[in-house]
């Protein structure tokens, strides 16, 4: 069983490092630069939450900030009615079910198809760039 276990955990690290460093590394290291005197590229002077409050007092910010909000309320609550509104109609046996059933469920197979004309795209050995 002690064999078992050292074997998960050897599979595991790679995983694990990976997370550590490419998540949680590029999070702190995007926060150190955030209170540095950073512009375009990075300039590692600290300057406390001067950046912040220059963004903060500009009125793009305020802009961006409340869109944000609306609409994340919006699309959270028109997705969530409309889910229970399908949800319901095909759980009733109501006419028309093969429609909603089509309609529910074909926003999950178009990213599939448009994944896969895209790579066949991108793939064609064809110059003109266009699909096959």
């Amino acid at each position: 069983m002690r064999i078992r276990s050292l074997a998960a955990k050897a599979v595991l690290s790679p995983t694990v490092m990976v997370i550590l460093v490419c998540f949680y590394g590029c999070a702190v290291w995007t926060a150190y630069l955030s209170v540095t005197r950073s512009a375009l590229l990075p300039n590692y002077q600290f300057a406390g939450l001067v950046q912040y409050v220059r963004l903060f007092g500009t009125p793009r910010w305020n802009v961006a900030w409340s869109n944000m909000f609306l609409f994340g309320v919006l699309d959270i609550m028109g997705t969530l009615g409309l889910g229970v509104l399908l949800a319901v109609l095909i759980d009733r046996q109501v006419r028309f079910e093969g429609a909603f059933r089509t309609i529910f469920l074909y926003p999950l197979s178009i990213s599939f198809i448009v994944t896969g004309l895209t790579w066949q795209w991108v793939l064609s050995q064809s110059r003109s760039g266009g699909c096959i």
